[in-house]
């Protein structure tokens, strides 16, 4: 805690209870995802794709062995067999492979338990900054510091990512890390340097460019940030050029600005180009991704089930999934009894077709303060807000925010791991942003309030870290290592 340029109230005792928030954190995470082991090296399931996947790419192959990757692979005419993963994670194996066996050791564990402290880290950061930015001199309540920070540590992504460390959670992980690393030097800029646009695009540019080799559903979203940046700042440069030169001039010259527009940019295409050749070598077309009826789980007997046909006829994202794909995620609907009436109700409603609804999570209990914060701060602020001069970088950068959840609203399959990418725009896009440049005094913040936020945090964490090891039991038969959380699940059956 940087209690040197942030004035919180109680300091002195606060600070424990902040450092024990994370501790604890640290240590939940740690046992959920080992299964109370603290083993990170132990097995999931598909725990080593992204080791051979890393093997591969070592000898210059592209292709993964069939026994590692099964039914989850997509298999080649030529009997090759290949990943819709990215292959950024794979690179992250580069400082493991001297020092274990990556055929045999899985590491997913420990990238993903990393990533999730990193995500918790980056995001308390970005608070920190807010905060300070925000108070113009007053004292913040220390309740309302800390419960933030419980918000942040235990009823966030990380406890959802690290209920599996699986080939599945893993690039979530790491996207979800590089969106927020992406949030922070773009808010960091505005908060600290008073930048109306982000001076650091090529950092911007990079991570958006390996976050298509990690995360595409975000990359998309980042993508769009940086190509809306650099046109924010081509116009500004028109702006500030057009005094001493003619329009067309200062137009050709705000375009083709060499490190906030050429540079960004080109890094994005970059990384693009890099895809449409992996695409080709891979599938011998480069617009064309891997071809359903060439997956695993279809080829082995599996054939094409309602949600497959209702991809071939709609697309992987459709717009009309986005309502009831909210609905869904919010609410925590199921499929057993009355819920599966609403389920038809709804699909039928909309036409999207069979959804799958995996692991029923209700969103909305788990991460409630976080609503009502963003909807608290976007009413107290947004008549300031609208008046700063970084007005449109802050609404580029929510729009950036949201499009990760439209895009999870609009897939056919609901389960809790997607519920981590709606983290950013409720954190950044609404709270942070509007409590940023709302210019609401912390003082003016009534005591009753505080308190009651206070306690509606722990009930928030509390709920969060219960779903976390709920989600966790649906992956613990497949791990090597289950033993532990199986003798405590036995206890509490027992017990109950």
């Amino acid at each position: 805690m940087h209690s040197a340029d942030l004035n919180i109230d109680n300091h002195q005792k606060i600070t424990p209870l902040y450092y024990s928030i994370i501790l604890i954190c640290i240590v939940w995470n740690a046992l959920l995802i080992t299964n109370g082991t603290l083993n990170f090296f132990g097995l999931e399931k598909f725990g080593l794709v992204y080791n051979d996947f890393f093997l591969s790419l070592w000898d210059g192959r592209l292709d993964l062995t069939p026994a590692v990757i099964g039914d989850e692979g997509f298999y080649a005419l030529d009997g090759r067999v290949y990943t819709y993963f990215g292959f950024f994670p794979a690179l992250l194996r580069l400082p493991f492979h001297f020092f274990v066996d990556l055929a045999t050791v899985p590491v997913s564990r420990v990238i993903v338990f990393a990533s999730s402290i990193g995500i918790a880290a980056i995001s308390q950061s970005i608070l920190h900054t807010v905060m300070r930015h925000a108070s113009k001199g007053y004292g913040w309540s220390g309740k309302l510091y800390l419960s933030s920070t419980l918000l942040i540590w235990l009823a966030s992504p990380t406890l959802i990512l690290c209920a599996n460390g699986s080939v599945y959670h893993e690039p979530i992980a790491l996207g979800l890390l590089g969106v927020m690393l992406f949030a922070w030097i773009v808010l960091r800029g505005m908060l600290v340097r008073s930048e109306s646009a982000p001076g650091n695009m090529t950092a911007l540019a990079i991570i958006a460019g390996i976050m298509l080799h990690t995360r595409p559903t975000m990359a998309i979203a980042l993508y769009f940030g940086v190509t809306l940046f650099c046109l924010l700042h081509a116009y500004q440069g028109y702006v500030r050029f057009r005094t001493e030169h003619g329009p067309l001039k200062s137009a050709v010259r705000a375009i083709f600005a060499p490190k906030t527009v050429v540079a960004p940019m080109l890094i994005l295409f970059a990384f693009g180009c890099l895809l449409l050749f992996l695409n080709w070598v891979k599938w011998g077309a480069p617009f064309d991704p891997a071809p359903l009826e060439r997956y695993g789980f279809i080829l082995n007997g599996e054939g094409l089930s309602g949600r497959h046909l209702a991809v071939k006829q709609h697309g992987r994202f459709s717009i009309r999934r986005i309502i009831p794909g909210a609905i869904f995620h919010l609410t925590g609907v199921g499929m057993g009894g009355y819920a599966h009436s609403v389920y038809d109700r709804l699909t039928g409603l909309f036409g999207t077709g069979t959804m799958r609804l995996e692991d029923p999570a209700p969103l909305l209990l788990m991460w409630s303060p976080w609503f009502f914060a963003a909807l608290f701060t976007f009413g107290k602020g947004r008549k300031e807000f609208t008046k700063q001069p970084e007005t449109i970088s802050y609404f580029i950068l929510a729009t950036t925010l949201l499009i990760p959840m439209l895009l999870m609203f609009s897939y056919p399959t609901i389960t809790v791991r997607y519920k981590a990418e709606f983290w950013p725009f409720l954190f950044l896009g609404l709270c942070v942003l509007f409590a940023a440049k709302g210019r609401v005094s912390p003082t003016q913040l009534h005591g009753g309030f505080i308190r009651f936020f206070a306690w509606w945090s722990v009930f928030s964490a509390c709920v969060s870290m219960a779903e976390s090891v709920a989600y966790r039991t649906a992956w613990v038969s497949h791990s090597s290592d289950s033993w532990v959380m199986d003798l405590v699940l036995h206890k509490i059956r027992t017990i109950i």
